[in-house]
């Protein structure tokens, strides 16, 4: 994934791509919402983001493992959105 973020242009390719864009998209597919929720559930990296079903079963939780902050999303786009644009953020600083 590093290399094709590098491919795609790095920090300059995301550095304008924002939230809302992302969520727009993800509302076209939302199966692609399904992908990057299992995706993160797969993801053993830490530190990392990671985006799950908060334990209310209502509310989408991104947070960063194994310290920061969540936040909490009533809907998995917006919430899918905030945790692509972080994870997107965190594979430009792999070098």
């Amino acid at each position: 994934m590093v290399d094709l973020l590098a491919e795609a242009g790095g920090r300059d390719a995301i550095e304008n791509l924002s939230e809302a864009e992302l969520a727009d998209a993800l509302s076209v597919r939302s199966d692609a919402v399904d992908y990057w929720i299992h995706f993160s559930e797969d993801n053993r990296s830490s530190p990392a983001w990671f985006i799950r079903q908060g334990k209310n079963g209502k509310k989408w939780e991104v947070g960063y493992y194994p310290v920061g902050d969540s936040i909490y999303f009533d809907n998995p786009i917006e919430a899918c959105a905030k945790y692509i644009r972080h994870y997107l953020e965190q594979l430009c600083e792999i070098k």
